[in-house]
């Protein structure tokens, strides 16, 4: 006498798993996730040395003493001038 197991249908080749509750086996690629962390990286660092000095203030730019400061200069008062904050 054959008995059918109790329980839901099991998939082959997925480790005995109920069939549709994993999806297919994933081959994994060695260096694959190294390969798109450093891509990345130097996107990063590309866009930041690109982008840094546009948000940089340009202190000989500055016609009146509150833009003078917003760009990180000195205002002179005597000549109407800004200059770079010496440190």
């Amino acid at each position: 006498m054959s008995a059918s197991a109790p329980g839901p249908t099991l998939a082959s080749g997925t480790n005995n798993h109920p069939a549709g509750f994993f999806p297919a086996p994933v081959h994994k690629r060695n260096g694959g996730n190294v390969m798109k962390a450093l891509i990345s990286m130097f996107a990063l660092a590309l866009a930041l040395a690109f982008t840094g000095p546009a948000f940089a203030g340009d202190v000989t730019k500055a016609t009146n003493a509150a833009d003078c400061e917003k760009a990180g200069g000195t205002w002179d008062a005597s000549t109407n001038k800004c200059s770079e904050k010496k440190m």
